[in-house]
């Protein structure tokens, strides 16, 4: 089952785009690495989930 991920609306203000921008993780260059890995290797759509 894959969960969606809910993308920042445009439609508000700047303040609140950029809040709701704030509340997903940053990921460290080996975190980010690894997941485009499993996505380009092999097709793990729901890498960003783990």
């Amino acid at each position: 089952m894959t969960n969606a991920l809910t993308l920042p609306s445009l439609g508000g203000s700047l303040e609140s785009y950029i809040q709701s921008v704030n509340s997903f993780p940053i990921l460290s260059q080996e975190e980010e690495s690894s997941l485009a890995r499993r996505l380009w290797n092999h097709g793990d759509i729901d890498a960003h989930n783990n």
